[in-house]
This record gives structure tokens, C-alpha cells and sequence, in this order.
């Protein structure tokens, strides 16, 4: 499995992280869900969520979203 772990927030958009620099983060699992939550994401939230490199969640994010 190629995981791509993420952190979105209104200042930073979606970056890439390494999940260890975060071990109290809440995740979120399913990655679609994960998506329709950007968009109702305020200032000073983060989103904890993943990715497989190469899936159509991963596709969604690049276009529409891109990844940092």
C-alpha cells in the first residue's frame, strides 16, 4: 500500500506529512469523506486523513485540491 498521509487547513491547503510527526492527530479513515469535508473546513481546523497513491481519491484531491 503507497499511504499518502495529509493535513488540510484553510492557510495551507492539503500537505503532505509524515504521520509520526503527529501522534495525537484524530484521523479521518474513509477518504471520501475526508474530501467532502474540505470544503466545510473553517479557519484553525485540520483534517487528518490519507491516501493510496494512484486511487481515484488520490486523483480527486490532485485535481481539484492539489497536494503540497
Amino acid at each position: 500500500m503507497n499511504a499518502i498521509y495529509l493535513v488540510a487547513d484553510t492557510a495551507n491547503g492539503v500537505q503532505k506529512i509524515d504521520p509520526f510527526d503527529f501522534p495525537d492527530a484524530h484521523w479521518e479513515l474513509n477518504p471520501w469523506h475526508a474530501i467532502k469535508m474540505l470544503k466545510k473546513l473553517e479557519d484553525g481546523e485540520e483534517l487528518f486523513f490519507h491516501v493510496t497513491k494512484g486511487s481515484p481519491e488520490h486523483e480527486k484531491l490532485l485535481e481539484e485540491y492539489g497536494i503540497n
